[in-house]
């Protein structure tokens, strides 16, 4: 007795069951995909297990390099925010210290008997340091917006189907 096969399953096919193999093939095929996402700094666990696999010891070095990188950009924009407040701060020392200079010599300027002069000169001074707060109160306002509009808000935000 003679066996034919299936081709989907290689199956052998009975030709005494009265079932043709032309039949046979016609039935429904179930096929399955299972497919994963991995998302990360570091390659997926099996991936590092297939790489010390071929080269022993390699997934400790992975993640060792990492482990520096991440360590040296922290150690980066430590340095970068650091040196940004330095600047900040210098920046309004000497702000005030002109300021305060300014006031002096509208103080001078008073005292030596040229009142509307000196008048003039401190007002034009405060007028620029209340001008100066009013812009940066403004800036910063208007940058927290464009911040909060390019941030969606987690309740508008609508879930992927699920499937």
């Amino acid at each position: 007795m003679s066996l034919d096969r299936r081709p989907e399953d290689d199956s052998p096919v009975d030709p005494s069951s009265g079932e043709s193999p032309e039949a046979a093939s016609a039935e429904i095929i179930r096929r399955e995909l299972t497919a994963t996402f991995w998302a990360g700094p570091l390659p997926h666990p099996d991936l590092l297990r297939a790489y010390d696999e071929i080269v022993p010891g390699s997934a400790k070095q992975l993640i060792d390099t990492f482990d520096r990188q991440a360590h040296h950009r922290m150690e980066l924009e430590k340095a970068v925010i650091l040196g940004d407040v330095s600047r900040s701060n210098r920046g309004l020392w000497m702000a005030g210290s002109g300021v305060i200079a300014v006031l002096v010599v509208a103080a001078v300027v008073i005292l030596t008997g040229h009142d509307t002069a000196g008048i003039v000169i401190a007002s034009v001074d405060i007028g620029s340091i209340v001008a100066v707060f009013i812009y940066g109160t403004e800036s910063r306002r208007r940058e927290r917006n464009e911040k909060a509009r390019a941030v969606p808000d987690p309740s508008e935000v609508t879930p992927p189907p699920a499937g």
